[in-house]
């Protein structure tokens, strides 16, 4: 069985905190930047 990746958020980082900014003002930069950390974090766990 293999085990089922988790992202997990800091919700401190300077990034967490400028999407959920974007979500307030930019929801259509939001849902971008959100895509942007998200296949960086996947790039990260196949390398490993």
């Amino acid at each position: 069985m293999k085990a089922q990746r988790v992202l997990e958020l800091n919700m401190g980082h300077q990034a967490v905190k400028t999407m959920e900014s974007l979500i307030q003002t930019d929801i259509d930069k939001a849902r971008k930047y959100a895509e942007v950390l998200y296949c960086q974090a996947l790039l990260v766990a196949t390398a490993a």
